[in-house]
């Protein structure tokens, strides 16, 4: 009868180990680490960011297509990619544009692809794909009388109605000798209809040439206004951070705007200096707020607003102008709330002994130890043998999977590039 009793402590233990410890915490096989890139695309649906394309330190053309889930909050120590899998071949692009239209439709254009031979040439199509009702990309051919040839390294931007505003961009290519020239135009897609159209260019009276031309950044306000901030043009020149062009997408007009403020230098595919700016659209003010916890420089990167936090993802750095470019899969979380910006390492990272959650996790497995001893001791040699793999499996899986999450606190460390917040 004792026997027995040992025996179904013994099982009851067994089962307990296998629900609390094992089973919660194996990883997900859709799981992946997704290598270092830069020049993708980034888009939010939902509580998950959507990334496509980009290439390698080695120009190495990068076709994957996966997402990263942030609807945890905080919890950022559950961050993990995932691939997305549709039932036909990605689209391989980098420096294109993307943008969410619909709710859950993201739209693709311009940049550059590679051809059978591996040379690198313009993209004249555009893409289309709804991550929540199918899985299947859709292809179409720019129509060149009224659609934007190609391009590469311009953004775009969707208003509420649907309507997609496409500005800028260079034609060319990585192996190409010049620079390239841009186009001043305003192309509009409209994303239900399909349609593209071209606005009029309205600058009252204002030198065009210095329009933003590529490598800039786009932000719509909430006014209908698209402000375009930073980038160069055609001859290499790099756009002035003080005169901010807007263009209102309700009468198509453009804009030049003088900002005071903090002195920020130019730059573009933004950036390489360790400053964080914030442009104050009421004032016309730029502005360098303290950041907690810099690290790390970046460019070509992706920069995502979800709720109070910016989420920065991949991009290059280099240690000075001269040096090769290294990319990285780097995740960065910028904290905004309450007017601060503080990059947040300390949220997901332990801090040290005092840390509560690295505290409970010691204790409880110094009970449930003791809690085994006295089940194990006078057990038959078979049972202790069998309870000791077992024990010996769930260290090793507790070491794999702590291995993991050191992994993700790696690839979600602290950020310090140049990345606008445009205060509204």
């Amino acid at each position: 009868m004792k026997s027995q009793n040992w025996l179904i402590r013994m099982r009851v233990c067994v089962l307990t180990l296998l629900i609390y410890v094992i089973i919660p915490n194996i990883p997900s096989v859709n799981s992946i680490t997704p290598p270092g890139r830069y020049s993708h695309n980034a888009n939010l649906i939902n509580s998950k960011i959507y990334f496509l394309g980009g290439v390698d330190e080695r120009d190495k053309l990068l076709d994957d297509f996966f997402f990263l889930d942030v609807s945890g909050g905080t919890n950022f120590d559950d961050f993990s990619f995932q691939n997305f899998l549709v039932d036909m071949e990605n689209p391989g692009i980098s420096w294109g544009t993307t943008v969410t239209a619909q709710e859950s439709i993201i739209y693709l254009y311009g940049g550059l692809k590679t051809n059978s031979n591996g040379d690198w040439q313009l993209a004249n199509h555009s893409y289309s794909i709804d991550v929540i009702n199918s899985a299947l990309w859709t292809e179409k051919e720019i129509p060149l009388d009224s659609g934007p040839k190609g391009r590469r390294s311009m953004t775009s931007i969707v208003d509420k109605a649907g309507i997609i505003y496409v500005f800028g961009g260079s034609n060319q290519t990585i192996d190409g000798e010049t620079r390239g020239n841009y186009d001043t135009t305003m192309y509009k897609l409209n994303s239900v209809t399909g349609l593209w159209s071209q606005a009029p260019l309205r600058t009252l009276g204002i030198d065009n040439t210095t329009l933003p031309g590529f490598d800039y950044s786009a932000t719509m306000l909430g006014d209908g206004k698209i402000i375009y901030i930073g980038g160069q043009l055609a001859n290499g020149v790099y756009l002035d951070m003080n005169k901010v062009w807007s263009y209102n997408t309700l009468n198509d007009q453009w804009t030049l705007n003088q900002v005071g403020g903090e002195e920020i230098s130019s730059r573009a595919a933004h950036s390489a200096v360790l400053a964080l700016a914030i442009l104050d659209t009421t004032t016309w003010t730029w502005s360098k707020p303290l950041i907690t916890n810099p690290s790390m420089t970046r460019h070509a990167h992706t920069a995502t607003l979800y709720k109070n936090y910016m989420i920065v993802a991949f991009g290059a750095h280099q240690q000075n102008l001269d040096s090769v470019i290294i990319s990285n899969n780097f995740i960065s979380i910028l904290d905004t709330s309450n007017g601060t910006f503080k990059w947040v390492p300390s949220l997901y990272q332990s801090t040290g002994p005092n840390n509560s959650t690295s505290n409970n996790v010691t204790s409880a497995s110094t009970n449930n130890s003791n809690e085994r001893l006295g089940i194990i001791v006078g057990a038959s040699a078979a049972g202790f043998v069998g309870f000791s793999i077992l024990v010996a499996s769930c260290v090793l899986l507790y070491r794999h999977l702590d291995q993991k999450r050191q992994l993700n606190k790696a690839m979600i460390e602290g950020h310090s590039g140049m990345t606008e917040v445009v205060r509204v």
